[in-house]
């Protein structure tokens, strides 16, 4: 051998079993370690859960599938529990529909519901200090996780409406805290939202001839202005005093294209807390013009009124008054604005949410009702029967001509007014009396209370309608340091805050959803 080589040769060397022994003991008290932080992070930090029912449909998803309208092409989720339901019905356009195929042999082919993230962290340092609980403990409008109060082995998940201390009552379908209506933060309004009728997904109607979600010229003259017979919605009013107006013809009310029709048929409550949005486009040569956007609620009619030109105004009156055609006397608000530039599309939206109207323009609020001007009669409210006409909407046209894109009705939550029901089988003192909350029946929150619904109200076994307590709350109830209807705080959970996983997407149809669905991850408001 060359010295070189001799240079490469490794002589053998006696194995260090002690070394081995550390080696492998370290490697298990590493394993050990990253268990106790896995354990630890899942307990005091971050829980992954899954959603497994449809009570905070459309926001979160449980057992379901995905079909698309077959009439406008609109997407929508329907809910699967126990059974397949027997119809479907189109959340935008109402086309009536057949469930899909849900079996392929012994596989299902139902999607899971939404997988989420819930941060517990905050809560629990909420329990050390009012500090730590002002910034990150339980929030109104958070949607939150709870210790269920008539079962602690399970948890559910409902948005958290009612804080500690507060008389709460549901009026009219909106929550009143000590007897003043409760605004929704700009977060949750938007995602409070529910559709209405999008008019981008046009019904095709395939020749049927029964009422749908449209929008309508209101007479004859009107008919001759404007053509609604498309996605695009035309007008024509360039000339001098030519003007016509195009009215939604579809009841609104809380209806949910995710539940079962079949138990949503003739009980579904009028809403009038409504938004309507579209982008106007103005033609390149129309001249200076005026649209008029037009929503009732109860007796009050508002009409926001937009001169292209470079004004913007905010009139009330009354449905009489309005019906006759009385022009309005009542100017609320008004303002300049910069004038509408043919070569420049702008967004529009005019809605009514919470006794409160606004209207936007490219999403900067430009007019707006005050406190004194707008508020809710309580004490009327609460001895009028419920909405049963549909709230007036309506759009107006005059010396301009130009197109609306994108022409979208989104209706507000309504909570519903409830009695309290059992299961067949189950009895209990509490069937048929008033909801807890509901207006009729207050319920005072102690100290440490909460209260909470879930988003889809008609289907959401929430704070309304709890019946009966756990053996983990029985002691505090007999000493009457509980009461139904409410989360102790010592219950609750986390604050859900992100949806991880989506149903995923299926490769083949009759495979199981195994890509990821990306698209809809999102966080939760």
């Amino acid at each position: 051998m060359t010295k070189k080589t001799q240079a490469n040769v490794k002589t053998s060397e006696p194995v260090s079993w002690s070394h081995v022994g550390r080696s492998t003991k370290e490697t298990l008290e590493s394993i050990v370690i990253a268990f106790i932080l896995a354990f630890s992070f899942r307990a005091f930090i971050v829980e992954a859960y899954r959603i497994p029912t449809g009570s905070m449909a459309p926001t979160l998803y449980g057992a379901h599938r995905v079909m698309t309208c077959a009439d406008c092409g609109y997407e929508y989720a329907y809910e699967i529990q126990q059974s397949i339901p027997r119809i479907t019905v189109c959340p935008n356009c109402r086309w009536i529909g057949s469930p899909q195929k849900h079996l392929q042999g012994s596989r299902t082919l139902i999607d899971g519901g939404d997988r989420i993230l819930v941060m517990k962290m905050g809560y629990e340092l909420g329990d050390i200090s009012k500090s730590f609980k002002d910034r990150l403990g339980p929030k109104r409008w958070d949607v939150v996780v709870f210790k269920n109060p008539s079962d602690p082995d399970i948890n559910f998940i409902k948005r958290l409406i009612g804080l500690p201390g507060e008389k709460i009552e549901i009026i009219d379908g909106d929550i009143y805290a000590n007897d003043k209506i409760v605004r929704k933060t700009a977060v949750a309004e938007e995602s409070l939202w529910f559709l209405v009728y999008n008019n981008d997904y046009f019904p095709n109607r395939h020749g049927r001839v029964d009422n749908l979600p449209e929008w309508i010229s209101l007479d004859q003259s009107s008919k001759q202005l404007w053509d609604t017979s498309s996605r695009v919605l035309i007008f024509h009013g360039s000339k001098k005093n030519q003007s016509g107006t195009i009215m939604f013809n579809y009841p609104i009310q809380d209806f949910y294209g995710y539940d079962d029709p079949d138990s949503q048929y003739g009980r579904q409550f009028v809403v009038s807390d409504i938004k309507m949005e579209f982008m106007l486009n103005l033609k390149k040569s129309s001249p200076p013009g005026q649209i008029e956007l037009i929503l009732s609620k109860r007796d009050d009619v508002f009409i926001a009124m937009i001169d292209t030109g470079g004004k913007a105004q905010l009139f009330r009156t009354t449905q009489a008054d309005f019906k006759i055609g009385k022009a309005p006397s009542e100017l609320l608000s008004e303002a300049k604005i910069s004038s509408i530039d043919p070569m420049k599309p702008q967004i529009i939206s005019f809605e009514n949410v919470d006794y409160r109207v606004r209207l936007k323009i490219e999403n900067q609020v430009i007019l707006e009702t005050t406190d004194q001007q707008y508020y809710p009669p309580i004490d009327r409210l609460r001895q009028q029967p419920e909405e049963k006409i549909s709230p007036i909407v309506q759009i107006r046209g005059k010396d301009f001509d130009g197109q609306l894109w994108h022409v979208v009705l989104l209706r507000d939550m309504y909570y519903r007014p409830v009695r309290i029901q059992t299961p067949p089988g189950v009895s209990s003192p509490l069937v048929g009396q008033l909801g807890h909350g509901v207006m009729g029946n207050p319920i005072y929150l102690g100290k440490n209370d909460y209260f909470v619904c879930g988003d889809n109200s008609p289907e959401s076994l929430d704070s309304r309608l709890w019946y009966e307590v756990g053996p983990h709350l029985l002691s505090l109830y007999e000493q009457g340091h509980y009461q139904l209807g409410t989360v102790p705080a010592d219950q609750m959970v986390g604050r859900a805050f992100f949806v991880y996983w989506p149903a995923g997407k299926r490769l083949l149809e009759s495979g199981p959803p195994i890509i990821p669905n990306m698209g809809e991850a999102r966080f939760i408001r």
